[in-house]
């Protein structure tokens, strides 16, 4: 038997004895606490007034199912504590898995940026390239035009040396 569940076995026995012990209301009140603080219930029961007056209707026209009614009580009480529990742990994953989740994003969205700037970087580079190889493309088209530019003022040269010694 969990230790949870002993526990609250032994907390209903001695509920139930000191119930039959008892025969005030205010005793009655302080028992039925002193059973819901031991099932733990607080956490369970935001308000144990329904659950309360259950409790006094059955010790006082169905005694003998009170100790059956405590002890689903306490089954469900531990029940619902387990539930809160897990969902504790399951919204603990969820908040973990979320921001394991969020550095992948964050991962993801860096190194595609990183690749936007390479990429970037890259085209740049290769506009340096062709300027570079236009630019040397045109200078050697000048140099060439330069040069038959040049050739072009000899033969004038030549041809107007030649009129003269006619």
């Amino acid at each position: 038997m969990p230790a949870a569940s002993l526990k609250i076995t032994e907390a209903l026995q001695q509920n139930q004895c000191d119930v039959q012990l008892s025969g005030n209301e205010d005793e009655e009140e302080r028992h039925f606490s002193m059973l819901m603080e031991s099932l733990g219930s607080s956490i369970v029961f935001e308000d144990p007034s329904e659950v309360r007056s259950l409790w006094t209707q059955l010790r006082k026209d169905e005694p003998h199912l009170l100790s059956n009614f405590e002890e689903f009580l306490a089954r469900v009480t531990c029940q619902i504590q387990e539930a809160l529990q897990e969902r504790k742990h399951m919204e603990s994953a969820l908040k973990r898995k979320a921001a394991k989740d969020d550095n992948e994003i964050l991962r993801l969205y860096e190194e595609m940026e990183q690749q936007i700037i390479n990429e970037k970087d890259r085209a740049l580079l290769k506009d340096s390239e062709n300027l570079q190889l236009r630019r040397q493309e045109l200078q050697e088209k000048l140099c060439s035009k330069e040069q038959d530019l040049e050739q072009l003022f000899q033969k004038q040269r030549r041809v107007s040396a030649a009129v003269e010694h006619v």
